[in-house]
């Protein structure tokens, strides 16, 4: 499933807000592994998928309910944010 498809149809190009930001280069690569990751198109599709599963993530833990992360094997982990 494309990035596209997962978050809906593309919206008007008003719509949107350019957001320029200073990055380390290592944080340069985690997106560009990230977008791999995700297959997504572009940069930026990397980084809106990122955003829309950490306020995902966060709003459940701040709503009290628990994140888990089950491995292939089985193994349950729960996720701990410090400061949510």
């Amino acid at each position: 499933m494309s990035a596209a498809s997962r978050s809906g149809p593309r919206r008007p190009a008003s719509d949107y807000r350019l957001v320029q930001m200073n990055l380390l280069p290592a944080t340069v690569a985690k997106v560009d592994k990230l977008q791999l990751m995700l297959s997504a198109r572009t940069r930026t599709d990397a980084v809106k998928t990122a955003i829309d599963i950490a306020f995902l993530v966060a709003s459940a833990i701040r709503e009290k309910s628990n994140v888990i992360i089950e491995t292939d094997d089985g193994k349950r982990e729960r996720i701990v944010i410090p400061g949510l």
